[in-house]
């Protein structure tokens, strides 16, 4: 809850606060948390809270439809990735997540940005692994900052490897030719896509049941 206030508390950031209390409920009450039924609730409370999100946040869109994509098609995606990737240094798992993330949010991000990202797996996979390191080191330099500066600045000198390998390795990979793809999509074709991505999610489930068997 602190870290969500800290940080300004954006629809991804409360999404995901909101999903961790409710897992920790579930777990303090002995309880197995269901993962699509905190979605829904988590979402139910997040609309009634702002309902204009509905219509203006892409960051609330986003977040969810990330979320979505994770619960629905990592999965699916699991018998493929595993045989062509690696599971060493969780690269398989990376990669699998990033995939199965973009499914829902790759249309919408068309649809709103007009730009779709064709290296983001790629990027992913090179940047998330430092991510947590510079959330801790950056959240223990900034709370040592509020009691004394210089001390907060000697402590940011350890998150500053970090946070120069997420901003480098993105400004590179952003430089590629043909790294991303421009397009104005209609509404019309945005709706075809999640037609399509939810005939792959009907048959893709008994094909990826029958890989598995």
């Amino acid at each position: 809850i602190g870290f969500t206030f800290f940080t300004g508390a954006s629809a991804s950031v409360v999404r995901a606060c909101i999903m961790g209390l409710l897992g920790l409920l579930a777990l303090s009450s002995g309880r197995e948390q269901m993962i699509r039924l905190s979605f829904l609730w988590t979402l139910a409370v997040m609309t009634f809270w702002n309902p204009l999100q509905l219509w203006w946040d892409s960051g609330f869109h986003l977040s969810f439809l990330a979320l979505a994509g994770l619960v629905e098609f990592s999965e699916i995606i699991a018998p493929w990735s595993q045989k062509v990737l690696p599971s060493a240094m969780g690269i398989e798992q990376s990669v699998r997540a990033t995939l199965a993330a973009q499914v829902l949010t790759s249309p919408w991000i068309l649809l709103a940005f007009e730009r779709l990202s064709i290296i983001a797996p790629l990027s992913n996979l090179l940047v998330l692994p430092a991510v947590p390191f510079a959330m801790a080191t950056g959240t223990i330099a900034t709370l040592l900052g509020m009691i004394w500066l210089p001390l907060g600045s000697f402590a940011a000198l350890f998150a500053l490897p970090f946070t120069r390998w997420i901003t480098g390795m993105t400004n590179l990979l952003a430089h590629i030719p043909g790294a991303s793809i421009d397009g104005q999509p209609g509404v019309f074709w945005i709706a075809a896509c999640y037609g399509l991505i939810a005939l792959w999610k009907y048959h893709g489930e008994a094909v990826s049941k029958t890989i598995q068997k």
